[in-house]
């Protein structure tokens, strides 16, 4: 046994490491490749020089995955006496895009921009982000989409709330955002909380963020967000059924969590598009 091999994937690239356990220096060739059944093998070579007694690493790019489980062979040529560390397997599934629907009055309006382009920096999370009208929620079962962001709860009417509150209640996850079109409400659609009789901030308000929960997992990395300001954001009276994850300085409740049903809802009373305050694109 005079040489050995390891891979591993990290940040969806593929690390192998070479042992070289003889006293002179060796030269590898290392393949990577996929071999899911019924598919002809593709794959990538490197050669790579290993000091003697020593090691080196070679970094792959990501194959391409076919759809469900995928074999991944790591191979050394050429190979020493004992054939079985000189190769390696991993056995890997491709994710295949959540749907996430953005629901907007304007399909290409800030907000839905805003949100479909703050999704789009989750590339790990592998999301299919699709922007619709209110009018065409009854178009497609809710049930289909991962989850579901409105970017301005007063779009809600009562049947479009209808459809949205049954979706959360069968396990669905929403987040629902305030905007221009929440300003005249008394109640919120879906989840029910009062809005307080005070005045919502005027636009000359300028309120960082207080108290952050950054227990939570939707929270965690976001320190960055205290140097937000928020001009307005809707006067909700948490319920107790509520749990408040961000306030702001003012104590005004900014991020709301609440399970609805088998499903959740997380209630962010400012907007989404900057237009009542301004956090980062």
């Amino acid at each position: 046994d005079s040489m050995s091999v390891d891979a591993a994937t990290v940040r969806n690239q593929f690390l192998v490491r070479i042992v070289n356990k003889r006293n002179e220096p060796r030269r590898f060739l290392v393949s990577l490749e996929r071999t899911p059944a019924g598919v002809v093998r593709s794959g990538l070579t490197q050669t790579v020089e290993v000091p003697a007694g020593g090691r080196a690493q070679a970094t792959f790019r990501p194959l391409e995955l076919a759809s469900g489980p995928n074999k991944v062979e790591v191979t050394l040529t050429p190979a020493d006496d004992l054939v079985a560390d000189d190769k390696r397997y991993l056995s890997l599934k491709r994710s295949e895009p959540r749907s996430v629907l953005i629901v907007s009055a304007d399909t290409r309006g800030r907000g839905a921009l805003f949100t479909s382009a703050a999704l789009e920096t989750l590339a790990a999370l592998s999301l299919k982000p699709e922007i619709k009208a209110p009018s065409a929620l009854g178009e497609k079962p809710l049930g289909a989409y991962s989850f579901v962001v409105v970017t301005d709860l007063g779009l809600l009417g009562t049947g479009e709330g209808a459809l949205v509150k049954d979706y959360v209640d069968k396990g669905g996850k929403l987040l629902l955002a305030a905007g221009s079109r929440s300003s005249g409400l008394t109640t919120l659609p879906v989840t029910g909380e009062r809005l307080a009789a005070t005045a919502q901030m005027s636009a000359e308000r300028n309120v960082a963020i207080g108290d952050l929960d950054a227990t939570h997992p939707a929270l965690r990395g976001v320190e960055d967000l205290r140097s937000a300001r928020f001009a307005r954001a809707l006067a909700v009276e948490p319920s107790p059924e509520d749990r408040v994850l961000v306030r702001l300085a003012d104590s005004t409740p900014l991020l709301i969590e609440r399970q609805l049903g088998a499903g959740r809802v997380l209630l962010f009373t400012s907007s989404l598009d900057r237009e009542w305050n301004d956090l980062p694109v």
